[in-house]
């Protein structure tokens, strides 16, 4: 009988492949301690040996006989009871040139006949490995099932040979599973990770389909498929499929058994689009009821060029609506497939059939969609608030998923600090405080900001490109992580006596007694004000011994990553020690910070963190001094260092990004909404107007473009209820600029009444909360001018060709506060507002991003947000859960991100770097030569956290680092591959044997 079995296996080929959550029978190790006998029987022999393996150091070698008559055997004297499990599993191995048919019988009862045994057939091709090998205990394909089968008293498992005579196999790490899968690991390699896609980092609770093979059970009706190398989130290959025309679709044929996985349940796929043409993509779910299964389409649109991990709910279970608000969270890492049409109908559970994905229609002027499929698997309902217990661990991690380099518990943080200071240097291609070295080529002292500066200054070279300049005159650029502070850290437990959250108490498995406060009230989320906690400020007492010694690793971190000043929204207890390393920070205020219920300040229409400020009032002037007074003292001694000063964030001047003019100018038109006896803003806008600022330059010309019939400028001043109209765009326009030049001018007058001779770095603009007036206005009184930028580059390619320009033609030195890129590899459940495939891809961007930054003649600097990630379970201010981080929850650097900083750190004056290019193939540190002092270049955040030696450091004896250049680099020991073994064995990827 020659079969073609689908195998639910995975060919080893540097792959991981799903873990069964299995109990193991035999792997044919010296030191397993049972009863078992191993034989064989017929015309076969048998052996014991160590030539191959897949599990441990032994194998048994099947030489099977003749067809049908002899085989190999593994006997159970007091036999087994597998009643409560559905599949056995085993390795094979095939290293003949010839394709090999074989079958598998389990014989029960103490009864050597058909009627008490099961037998299937598999077939394993030539040269080939596979692991994980599935015969189900209950069903059967090929094979049959006796009449007094009992798998309860389940005595001897037989391998013979079927339609391939006389041939050799090696079957390893046999066990029995309950059919359940364990989370699938990410690629084994972090460096390998061309061609893969970021999949949510969930627990997979059984594999459907990883696309390592076509099978039968892939079934394609109006499409093409094949396998190929790119869009894999899983293994090797995934899945492309052309749709051809409406209704084609790729249908997923199983025998699934749901029934015992839970009550909330989704099946989810990793989809990609690769076109430049979204589409929306279907899905079916089937069991084996025969009902018409028409009415149960759902869907999701899946943009043009994008990835994402989509699911269906089993059970049609509504989307959350609003996640912030129900779980604490901005972020879910899938899409629910939830738009569609007819009735869901109730599944047998038991008997799941296929799963099929297809689209109803093609889009408008194409004919042919493409999409790539990849790891289907069912996972937890992320429509129901149950997905979400138990969520993360006692370090703050994701305790559903399994990631690089996670640590199990708080004692295996012990002494990473010391560990990871020994490889700690500095980049020395400097000035003193980080600028361009004395005698450097490039000199900027054209056209200065500041005539007498007291730290820094920004200035243009002869051929027009701005720097900024440091206190000793050498030109400097400004690189820096945002957000290194404690403060974002702390995540809400549901604990309050207002607004308890039992969806939140659910999410943790355990929660530290430290770093606990009552929080709030806060932006958004189910807990309005409550407990918090900081799994991170807990995590850095266990790795530092508590957070004086985290400031000092992570200012010696700036260093050795090449930073060249502390972002903004760093702790001031910061500065003291920036300035004693002549590291330069920038210092920050908030003016709404300093209102008091003595002296509100008025504040216009609406945007996302609030209204905004009313800059006529008189209080919003009281408050910004009492503002930079308080920044006067907090940098009071360590002023030399002070880059410069930034003043709020992310204002809601106006939203001009889809060329919408009223959304533009929406808040300066609800300013010309108020009643001007209560705002100020209002009252001056009556003043430009009468007084020929604005484009009307008369009352007559005012009614004419706004529909009004005012017979006096007064008239105008009560409340208005005035709707956009094009007419009115021009008198907007300059209302708009009277109203940012009068913030950025009252701003300026406070912080320079406190740092006449310091940097005014302005309000950080955002992309949705700028209009070209606002930008103009602030040229007029910041020294520098800010944007938080979240795009791939800041060439007009990714971002907006009409701001670069806007930038060019006002020749003004301008600083990025805020970009990132993030990654659902991590563990994180959301990427932030950039997405990477990879921690690999992050570092990648990172370089993409700077270089657009230095190769612009304005642009000074910019500022990663943030320094470390947002808990796992969302920030407590307003749920933000952004793999966004340099270091994650245990404090541990991301290595690729880091090593990346430092290249493009170390380039930012011209530098030939390429010396500290980190050898991907052995994973050892250049000799960095001139250019740096440190060890730290490639080692990888599993060494530092102990998961392999790294040659030359005893984390039992810390030692301070090098300071000579010439001092012997450090390098990293042990092969590659013994690397990620370790690893695997670490975090607990491979199994854990459980001898019966």
């Amino acid at each position: 009988m020659n079969v073609n079995k689908t195998l639910t296996a995975l060919l080893i080929a540097g792959m991981a492949a799903p873990t069964l959550a299995s109990t193991l029978i035999t792997s044919f190790e010296d030191n397993e301690t049972h009863g078992y006998e191993y034989g064989h029987f017929g015309s076969s022999t048998h052996a014991i040996t160590a030539d191959v393996q897949t599990d441990g150091d032994k194998s048994m070698q099947a030489n099977m006989g003749a067809s049908y008559e002899g085989g190999v055997k593994i006997y159970a004297p007091n036999s087994w009871n597998w009643s409560d499990q559905k599949e056995l599993v085993f390795d094979v191995v095939n290293n003949t040139n010839e394709d090999i048919n074989y079958g598998v019988k389990i014989l029960t009862n103490y009864v050597w006949d058909d009627a008490n045994a099961l037998s299937e057939y598999f077939n394993v091709p030539a040269n080939t490995t596979i692991k994980d090998v599935v015969l189900s205990l209950d069903t059967t394909e090929y094979g049959s099932i006796g009449a007094s089968y009992n798998k309860a008293m389940a005595m001897e498992i037989n391998f013979f040979a079927a339609e391939s005579p006389n041939t050799t196999v090696y079957i390893d790490n046999i066990r029995v599973s309950d059919g359940i899968t364990e989370p699938t690991p990410p690629p084994t390699d972090p460096e390998d990770v061309s061609g893969h896609v970021s999949s949510a980092p969930v627990k997979t609770l059984l594999q459907l389909e990883t696309f390592e093979e076509l099978t039968d059970s892939i079934e394609a009706t109006g499409a093409d498929i094949e396998l190929i190398d790119e869009g894999v989130s899983i293994g090797e290959t995934a899945l492309k499929a052309t749709f051809n025309n409406g209704w084609s679709s790729v249908k997923l044929n199983g025998n699934w058994d749901l029934s015992a996985l839970g009550e909330h349940l989704a099946i989810a796929v990793d989809v990609t689009n690769p076109t430049n043409t979204g589409l929306f993509l279907y899905s079916r779910i089937e069991d084996n009821s025969g009902n018409d299964a028409s009415g149960i389409a759902r869907g999701q649109y899946i943009p043009a060029n994008s990835t994402q991990t989509v699911y269906v709910s089993v059970k049609d279970t509504p989307v959350i609506s609003d996640i912030v608000n129900t779980l604490g969270m901005r972020e879910l890492p899938a899409k629910s497939l939830n738009e569609g049409w007819g009735d869901w109908q109730d599944l047998n559970l038991a008997a799941i059939q296929s799963v099929t994905f297809f689209i109803p229609d093609l889009a408008t002027g194409t004919s042919e969609q493409e999409f790539i499929f990849d790891n289907a698997r069912v996972i937890k309902d992320l429509n129901d608030v149950s997905a979400y217990k138990e969520l993360v661990d006692s370090l703050g991690q994701n305790n559903q998923h399994d990631f690089y380099a996670k640590l199990e518990n708080s004692e295996a943080l012990d002494g990473l600090g010391d560990r990871e200071t020994q490889l700690l240097g500095k980049l020395l291609n400097r000035s003193q405080y980080g600028g361009a070295p004395t005698g450097s080529s490039i000199v900027a002292d054209q056209e200065c900001k500041l005539a007498t500066p007291a730290s820094f200054n920004a200035c243009k070279t002869a051929d027009g490109k701005w720097y900024l300049v440091d206190p000793e005159g050498n030109a400097f650029i400004s690189t820096g992580l945002a957000n290194i502070r404690m403060t974002d850290t702390y995540t809400f437990t549901g604990e309050s006596s207002t607004t308890p959250s039992d969806v939140r108490k659910s999410m943790f498995t355990e929660i530290p007694t430290n770093h606990r406060k009552e929080m709030g009230p806060v932006h958004s989320g189910p807990v309005v004000q409550g407990e918090g906690v900081s799994f991170y400020a807990n995590n850095i007492d266990a790795r530092h011994g508590g957070e004086e010694a985290w400031q000092d690793i992570t200012i010696k971190r700036m260093q050795d990553w090449g930073f060249t000043s502390l972002g903004n929204w760093t702790d001031s207890a910061f500065y003291a020690k920036a300035a004693a390393a002549n590291m330069p920070y920038v210092a920050n205020g908030w003016v709404l910070h300093h209102e008091t219920s003595e002296n509100p300040i008025n504040r216009i229409g609406s945007g996302y963190w609030g209204p905004i400020a009313d800059p006529f009032d008189d209080n919003f002037a009281l408050a910004a001094e009492k503002m930079a007074a308080q920044i006067k003292e907090e940098v009071e001694g360590h002023e030399a260092t002070l880059m410069g000063i930034f003043v709020d964030n992310e204002i809601s001047w106006g939203n001009c990004l889809n060329d919408n003019d009223a959304a533009c100018y929406e808040q300066t038109l609800a300013a010309m909404n108020t009643d001007a006896s209560t705002s100020p803003a209002k009252s001056a806008f009556i003043w430009f107007l009468e007084n020929g600022y604005g484009h009307s330059k008369t009352l007559e010309a005012f009614n004419n473009n706004w529909g009004t019939s005012f017979t006096s400028w007064s008239e105008l001043g009560g409340t208005q209820s005035f709707e956009y109209s094009t007419d009115m765009l021009d008198d907007l326009k300059s209302l708009n600029w009277q109203f940012a030049n009068k913030y950025f001018e009252v701003v300026n007058q406070a912080v320079k009444a406190e740092f006449p001779n310091n940097l005014y770095l302005g309000a950080r603009f955002a992309d949705w909360g700028r209009t070209p007036e606002t930008i103009d206005a602030a040229k007029g009184h910041a020294d520098v001018v800010s944007f938080n930028i979240y795009k791939d580059s800041i060439t007009s390619e990714d971002w907006q060709s009409d701001v670069l320009e806007q930038i060019e033609n006002l020749d003004f030195p301008a600083i990025i506060g805020e970009f990132h890129f993030g990654a659902l590899d991590s563990g994180n459940f959301a990427t932030g507002i950039v997405s990477a495939n990879s921690q690999k891809d992050r570092g990648d961007k990172y370089i993409t991003y700077m270089e657009s930054v230095v190769a612009n003649d304005n642009f000074v600097g910019a500022h990663w947000f943030q320094y470390l990630d947002s808990p796992v379970t969302g920030r407590a201010w307003d749920g933000e859960n952004y793999n966004v981080g340099f270091v994650n929850v245990t404090d541990t650097p991301y290595n690729h991100l880091t090593d990346a900083a430092r290249l493009i750190n170390c380039e930012l004056y011209g530098d030939d770097c390429s010396a500290l290019e980190s050898d991907q193939e052995t994973r050892s540190a250049r000799d960095a030569g001139s250019l740096y002092d440190g060890q730290n270049i490639g080692i990888t955040s599993g060494q530092l956290n102990g998961l392999e030696t790294i040659e030359g450091i005893d984390p039992e004896e810390p030692v301070d680092p090098p300071t000579d250049p010439d001092e012997p680099q450090l390098r990293t020991g042990g092969s590659l591959g013994a690397f990620f073994v370790s690893i695997i064995a670490v975090l607990g990827w491979a199994r854990r044997k459980h001898v019966s």
